[in-house]
Parts: C-alpha cells; structure tokens; sequence
C-alpha cells in the first residue's frame, strides 16, 4: 500500500515521508487514531516506503519489496496482534498461528477493527490478548539480520492488548534495537498502554478522516449514491470502517440501537417485581454477546447517553450519533437524562465494560448495571440545586 492509498492524513503522510528522507526515523513510533482513522493503513504504507529501494515522493510499487508487501508476505515485516486460544489445538497461540487469517481479513479491508478481527474469528466468548511468549517470539524474530538487508519491521496491532509481562519482555528491544530496527505500535488510544512502552516511543497522532474523503471513497469504491455517502460520512465521525459497514448495511450500530433502546425500557419497568424476569432473561441473553462486543455495546451506550444529555439542554447538535428504531423518539427520552443522574449512568457503563474486560461474570455484570441504571431512570432532577438555590 502506498500513501497516495491512504484515505485522508495527507499532513501526517508528508511528515512520514520527511523523515525517511532526510534520515531521521525513529526506531518505535506509536501510530495512535480512533477505531477508522487508518492507522493501521498507514503503517503499512511506511513500512513499505521505508523498504522500498526505488523510492522518491512514494514508494515505487513495482520492486520486489514493493510486491511482496502488497500482499502482507515481505520477510523482514513481522506482525504482532492481538489473539486467543481457540480450542482447536492451539495451546498458548501466537500471531504467527493466526496469520493466514488475520492477513486474509486486511486485504479485503486494511481499516477493520478488532471488532471485526474476532466476527473473522468467530470467537466471540474468548478474550483476546497478546501474551509472554508472543513477546518472547518478537524478540527471538528482531534479533536476527534482515532477509533483504534492510531495515526488519514490526507491526503490533493494539498494544493495549500486551499484559504487563508481555509489556516488560519488549522494553529492552525498543530501549536497544538489534540492527536496523523499526517498531510500530497501532492503536486507538496512548492512554491504554503502559507508561514504561509509551516513554519509549514517538507518538503519531492521527485525526479523524474528514467527511469528505470519507463520502469521495464510498462513491468511488462502494458505488455509494452521493446522497448516501454524504449521510454516511456525516454520521459515523471520521470512522471509515463504521461507515463501510453502515453502506454494507452489516454494522453493529444499528443492532446496537435496538439493544439500548430495549435495555433502557425493560430498566425503566425493573422497579417492578413482575418485571424482573423480563430483565433477568434479557441479561442472560446479552452475555451470549461474547466479551468484545459487550464491551463495544456498552460504549454505544454511554454516545448514546451523551447525546440524550446534549438533546435534553438544546445541544443536540452537537453530537450526529443517530437512534432509528420503531417506537423510539429520542426527544421523550432525553428528558430522563439530566445533569443530576448522567455522570453517575456513564461511569456505571463504564465500570460495566472494565469489569467485563478483567472476566467478569457477564450475566452478574449485566444485571448488576440494570438496577442501577434502573434507580438512575426514576431519579429526577433536583432543580433548585442544579440552579445553586
């Protein structure tokens, strides 16, 4: 991939490419952007104009490193990410173990998420991480001389995903790299991996793409109407993995929608007895999600409760998060989340996700959260003390 294929980040592509040019690459960079921003892409890109021996303004595209990393396969990139135990004889699995699929996932789609990592997998119960030994491999790979006698590259897709013991294996090699070395670390958010990874790294920081490259794709590869891609764009907020799957008509939001919307009605009723099995079966039925997408659910949630504080004090437009179920109206709904219950709704969402993050007990997790959104529901505000009377 070069960087001309790069959906937006023009300004960050250019700074890249400077600093192969006037010889200044730095031996770990953390390319950090929100779930569609494309820097997974990007790192693909740079790694093939840093191998590239034909390169000027781009990588050529027809060398042999050019060709062997359009197809995922040249030598000296190795790929680290995020995987699970199976089941299937694959005892304390590796990425290598997984490399057929995960490459197979990022030539259809270099912008998909772990979301879409696991759906490929189909392992939706299972926790995902990047273990000890996948560290341990890492090393083993770095320390021997390139293939191409070049520059040996690695690629870790989400290092939130590294436990503390993976995490501190690595240290050293990023602190003294074997060689000519270059680590790219790929993920949402610096703030999830450890400080000890962080202070040895440069940070990239990607924006969201814009709008309009986002529509100009849709049209242009997904024989998106303009009028189609121009909603689009403007409703998924510079994600352009969620806005392929909104066209594809596949997307998790919109599931999600029905869920909430479900979820906060059987919560509003739960202070009733005869209620209570409604949401006891509702719960149970949620923790068959798996893992990854009760966690992702329970984000939408809290944009969700967001946009419903934003609407209810006539801020509405300022979030494009959009709720289209049959029944619902967000303007009745909104008058429920005030200044007095929000903060308390988002931190419990929050919690929720954590705990299911660290194998929590999902159907605990869930119904735990149901009651206390459920007393949220029914608090009301107090206006005098909202007004400092």
């Amino acid at each position: 991939m070069q960087f001309n294929e790069v959906i937006g980040q023009q300004s960050v592509s250019q700074k890249l490419r400077e600093s192969v040019s006037n010889q200044r690459i730095a031996h770990a960079q953390f390319f950090a952007g929100s779930n569609g921003s494309g820097n997974l892409p990007l790192a693909f890109s740079y790694a093939q104009f840093v191998l590239c021996p034909n390169r000027t303004e781009e990588a050529c595209g027809a060398c042999r490193s050019c060709k062997m990393m359009n197809q995922l396969s040249h030598p000296d990139v190795h790929f680290a990410f995020p995987v699970a135990n199976t089941g299937t004889g694959r005892s304390k699995a590796l990425s290598k173990d997984f490399l057929i699929e995960w490459r197979e996932m990022m030539l259809e789609n270099p912008y998909s998420e772990l979301e879409d990592w696991i759906n490929h997998l189909d392992i939706q119960n299972k926790q995902l991480n990047i273990a000890v030994n996948e560290s341990e491999a890492i090393v083993r790979q770095l320390s021997l001389k390139s293939y191409e006698g070049g520059h040996k590259v690695l690629i870790l897709w989400h290092p939130e995903k590294l436990n503390i013991q993976a995490a501190n294996k690595l240290l050293k090699l990023i602190e003294e790299p074997v060689g000519e070395t270059l680590i790219l670390f790929v993920g949402p958010r610096v703030e999830d991996v450890l400080p000890t990874i962080i202070s040895r790294t440069q940070i990239i920081r990607l924006n969201p793409i814009e709008e309009q490259s986002i529509a100009q794709y849709l049209m242009d590869k997904l024989n998106s109407s303009q009028e189609e891609a121009t909603n689009i764009s403007h409703l998924t907020e510079g994600n352009l993995s969620k806005a392929i799957r909104w066209h594809l008509h596949q997307g998790g939001e919109n599931i999600f929608s029905e869920l909430f919307i479900e979820w906060m009605r059987l919560c509003f009723k739960a202070l009733k007895v005869k209620d209570l099995d409604q949401l006891s079966t509702w719960n149970q039925e949620m923790s068959g999600l798996g893992r990854e997408r009760l966690k992702s659910f329970f984000t939408f949630c809290t944009q969700v409760i967001r946009k419903a504080l934003l609407n209810n004090y006539g801020s509405g437009e300022l979030s494009t998060l959009e709720l289209k179920a049959p029944g619902f109206d967000m303007a009745k709904f909104s008058p429920y989340i005030h200044a007095d219950n929000c903060i308390t709704i988002i931190q419990e969402l929050t919690l929720a996700a954590r705990h299911i993050e660290r194998n929590a007990n999902a159907k605990i997790v869930m119904m735990d959260t149901s009651f206390k959104i459920a007393r949220q529901l029914h608090h009301k505000l107090n206006v005098d003390s909202y007004y400092g009377v």
